[in-house]
């Protein structure tokens, strides 16, 4: 046989190829399904024939229906319950009734809210875990985010036009701050302390004090929390 002297144009990969747009002509296969077609009645009743006993033998079947079967974790992404730590394992238990955080253990922070975010890590690594002989999925997402944020301050000579600040026109709630910043090279703020950089430190590069000007300079550290929920696999 020949082949078809024209290609298609456009063809999806669901439709037959000789069914695509774009053909002028039948194709040689769609020319022999069409020889194909012109079947000897004998041939047709043999067919049947097989068919019906195809059939038969599938309603005498016993008819049972399949099951979906749930399969195993794999134990990669498993952890024993007994493996967990205390504070691991109170949290899974509050978890069995409701969801719970972890968030970075620091004084600011109400510590009601949750579990230290140090606890979290068998549950982000893991996808089950195993306990009084039944399987729990976990879950979890990110949370509320806390900020933290460090002051440096380094002795400096401002170029031209620069805005220098002097030490006592800042706010008094953030003098002290600034102070252990320049005496002591950096001030640390904790997580929860602030909740965003008090002004007008976020515009002041330079502050004026003693007799001295400093270069400052804010770093930005973020922590989410983490929620935990947990669910057991039937």
């Amino acid at each position: 046989m020949g082949t078809a002297s024209l290609v298609p144009r456009i063809c999806n990969r669901r439709s037959n190829w000789v069914a695509c747009r774009g053909y002028t002509r039948l194709s040689p296969d769609r020319t022999a399904r069409r020889h194909v077609g012109k079947v000897i009645p004998g041939l047709v009743l043999a067919l049947l024939l097989v068919c019906a006993g195809c059939s038969e033998n599938i309603s005498t079947s016993k008819g049972d229906t399949a099951k979906p079967t749930t399969e195993p974790a794999p134990s990669g992404a498993v952890v024993e319950y007994r493996s967990l730590n205390d504070t691991q394992q109170s949290a899974f238990r509050d978890a069995l009734q409701s969801e719970v955080s972890f968030h970075p253990d620091v004084p600011y922070i109400n510590e009601s809210r949750g579990y230290d975010s140090q606890a979290d890590d068998p549950f982000l690594v893991h996808d089950y875990v195993r306990y009084d002989g039944a399987l729990y999925q976990v879950r979890t997402e990110r949370g509320e985010l806390y900020a933290s944020y460090s002051l440096r301050a380094s002795i400096g000579s401002p170029p031209n036009q620069s805005t220098v600040v002097g030490f006592d026109s800042l706010p008094d709630r953030i003098r002290d701050e600034v102070r252990t910043a320049i005496t002591d090279g950096g001030y640390h703020a904790p997580f929860g302390k602030w909740d965003s950089l008090p002004e007008p430190l976020g515009d002041t590069e330079y502050i004026r004090y003693g007799n001295r000007t400093h270069e400052m300079r804010y770093i930005v550290g973020d922590a989410y929390e983490t929620v935990l929920t947990v669910e057991e696999v039937e």
